[in-house]
């Protein structure tokens, strides 16, 4: 027996030499996968939640499991190999429904899972055992510890009389757990036996939560907005030992929790993100703005290996992605949304920052630095987009929906390439939990509707709904190899020498078809075009005026850019 729905996990390859990407795996379980959580060993765990019968194994095997009722959601935490075979699953379960927002995992192999829940939840996630916790009104908060074993060390609930929620959670080097969220109105934040209930001012409050490695409380902080809105979607712990606290407000709010003061007001009352920086004793130490003139949605933060902060997000109108004193602005290219991308140090100095779009809507879900150190960004697109947020061009075209979009850019912010998934008449493509693989690779799942083509490259690979107006979830594995340019069947990079050139530009091109490459300035203007086929082509760069020009490539939905130098 198996599920209607199918996910396909596609995998294709951002190399410097010609792979094939035939490796195509049809994985037969029917629900999107809203996070992506990487392993040390390989492995990824698959989260998402269903209603109805599913089966959570996607391969040859079958392990099918149910919800309770109509209203009656299940969270599911499915792992899997790096082959993309089935391991084990975990699930919780609630009377009224139950979802997962975020989930972590210490150097021991302990496992913390943040949420929300409805109705009775057992937070207990074996087959064997219960552990029962009953909201009091609405949606609470829960979060849980899992030993190495996945057996369940503590798990708790904290909520009042409106809705409440856990949106992140994470630990530090001793073993204590910190969490973030929102609530409303007074809400006990001790999940033992002792009291600390704080009042919010009105609706919109977010705070940040320290437990024990045992669950026991420690401290809780919060900040308020009394007319507006504010919340909190991130946490990290930062290896030189402070916290890091990923938010949004608009409106007038105090930065500093405590009894200091630091107040900050968004003009016209429209969103601007922040970064708020705590010790682990819950002390406020500093807080980095990214303002606008408009709306500004931060949507992900992660450590990047040598320490910076990489944020992702959507704009609209103008944004300052300097926190600092400088100014580096961003503008959005229409009156809706763009997406941007941020590389900041610890102490939040930009190091550099990107926005991309079009007329239409188009945003950035995540950003995440792969093993090779370079920075990819999901997210999506509508119409004719360049994604190439630098000086280059790299032109793509959704039609008229929503097509994902896989960007690559070096540590330095260098646009690296770009990956387009949904391509077809009438298709829409979304997406969602993406993960950095240990082997490089990058997982994403979405889903589409319609015909979409998920194939990147000159190939086809469509997938569609069981019927003409339902979705079809999918999973994406994109393999790297950490070296410039997208090279798909048949499609080769080319190489540029000498670089820096004065006068002959030579390029050595091994792909079996033949592509035409435009060679654009630093402002992105055409200056001229090369038919390349196999073999190495001589061009006379020597009337053109210095600086920097771009040899730009495109096959299908791969395009590669490559930088070079004329003296």
């Amino acid at each position: 027996m198996r599920n209607t729905l199918l996910s396909l996990l596609v995998t294709s390859t951002i190399a410097g030499t010609a792979q094939p990407i035939g490796n195509e795996w049809l994985l037969r379980f029917g629900a999107e996968a809203t996070r992506i959580v990487a392993l040390p060993d390989g492995h990824a765990f698959i989260i998402g939640r269903h209603n109805g019968p599913l089966d959570y194994d996607p391969g040859e095997g079958e392990n099918i499991h149910t919800t309770s009722g109509i209203s009656s959601y299940t969270a599911f935490m499915i792992e899997l190999d790096a082959d993309g075979g089935y391991v084990g699953d975990l699930r919780l379960s609630s009377t009224a429904g139950v979802g997962i927002s975020h989930c972590h995992f210490d150097a021991e192999g302990n496992m913390y899972v943040s949420g929300s829940f409805s109705g009775t939840l057992d937070i207990d996630p074996a087959d064997d055992s219960e552990f029962l916790l009953t909201s009091t009104n609405g949606n609470d908060a829960y979060f849980m510890k899992l030993g190495p074993a996945r057996e369940l060390v503590w798990g708790y609930r904290i909520g009042g009389t409106n809705s409440d929620g856990a949106s992140s959670i994470t630990t530090d080097a001793d073993g204590d757990v910190y969490i973030c969220g929102n609530y409303s109105f007074t809400v006990d934040f001790d999940p033992g036996p002792g009291t600390e209930s704080l009042t919010g001012g009105g609706q919109s409050n977010t705070y940040l939560l320290k437990l024990d490695a045992n669950g026991a409380f420690q401290w809780v902080r919060k900040w308020h907005s009394q007319f507006f809105f504010i919340s909190l979607s991130r946490v990290i712990v930062h290896p030189n030992g402070d916290l890091y606290a990923l938010g949004y407000w608009t409106g007038e709010l105090d930065f500093d929790p405590e009894a200091g003061e630091a107040i900050h007001d968004t003009p016209d009352n429209y969103s601007d993100a922040m970064i708020l920086r705590m010790t682990t004793d819950g002390s406020y130490l500093d807080a980095y703005r990214l303002q606008g003139t408009d709306l500004q949605t931060p949507s992900s933060m992660v450590l990047a290996s040598n320490g910076d902060l990489l944020l992702s997000g959507t704009m609209r109108g103008s944004m300052d992605i300097d926190p600092g004193e400088g100014q580096t602005v961003l503008t959005a290219t229409g009156t809706s949304t763009d997406g941007w991308m941020a590389r900041l140090t610890q102490n939040g100095e930009l190091v550099w920052g990107h926005q991309f779009g079009g007329p239409d809507t188009d945003q950035v879900f995540n950003i995440m630095e792969d093993a090779f150190g370079n920075i990819n960004c999901l997210g999506s697109f509508i119409g004719e987009v360049d994604l190439d947020p630098t000086a280059g061009v790299a032109l793509f075209n959704a039609d008229l929906f929503w097509d994902v979009c896989l960007l690559t850019f070096d540590p330095a912010g260098d646009f690296l390439g770009a990956l387009h998934y949904g391509a077809g008449e009438d298709a829409q493509t979304d997406a969602n939990g993406s993960a950095a693989m240990t082997d490089g690779s990058i997982l994403f799942g979405g889903r589409g509707f319609g015909p979409c083509d998920l194939d990147p490259g000159p190939g086809v690979e469509i997938v569609q709904g069981p019927t003409s107006s339902s979705y079809q979830p999918f999973i994406c594995r994109v393999d790297q190899a950490g070296t410039v340019g997208i090279s798909m069947q048949d499609v080769s990079v080319p190489t540029l020498h000498p670089n820096p050139t004065r006068e002959q530009l030579y390029i050595t091109y091994e792909g079996e078809q033949t592509t035409v490459a435009r060679i654009l300035d630093a402002n992105g203007r055409l200056v001229t075009t090369v038919t390349l086929r196999k073999g190495t082509h001589a061009l006379n760069v020597q009337d053109l005026p210095s600086g920097a020009y771009y040899l730009h490539t495109q096959d299908a939905h791969v395009t590669r850019t490559q930088r070079f130098m004329k003296q």
